[in-house]
């Protein structure tokens, strides 16, 4: 299954509250396969979106229906730079849900497909002693 036929499967699904719809549910939701596939390919995006062929296609789906689902609205105008900062949220939300898989944070709030919305998340002892090298990875997220 694709990741955007996933995404519609879970959002269509009566028995996953709550609603409204966030993004960051459907995300925890992904088996660590599908989570790795997602990250891969929001990294990818966000240097070079031609490169992933089709697959960059089931992103933009993702994207779309994330943003559908969690506004409540059917049209959807996206730039080719907004694209890029979706990608980016995308990449970022699977990056604090590995890590919360892991235990080295909690999060408070479910993550949002919009990069405006506040996120709220917390350091955990076990993160502070095992993660540090992992912070790296997010850095290029925040300016």
């Amino acid at each position: 299954m694709c990741l955007s036929e996933s995404l519609i499967a879970f959002i269509t699904n009566p028995s996953n509250k709550p609603h409204p719809f966030m993004l960051g549910n459907w995300i925890q939701s992904l088996d660590d396969k599908t989570l790795a596939q997602l990250h891969e390919l929001s990294n990818q995006a966000t240097v070079d979106a031609d490169s992933l062929g089709h697959s960059v296609q089931d992103l933009i789906m993702v994207v779309i229906t994330a943003i559908a689902a969690e506004k409540q609205i059917r049209e959807i105008p996206i730039s080719p730079e907004r694209l890029i900062e979706y990608f980016e949220v995308l990449s970022l939300a699977t990056t604090f849900e590995r890590f919360r898989r892991a235990g080295w944070l909690t999060l408070h709030s479910p993550l949002s497909i919009d990069a405006d919305k506040n996120v709220s998340i917390s350091l955990t002892e076990r993160g502070l002693q095992e993660g540090p090298q992992q912070w790296n990875e997010m850095k290029r997220f925040f300016h």
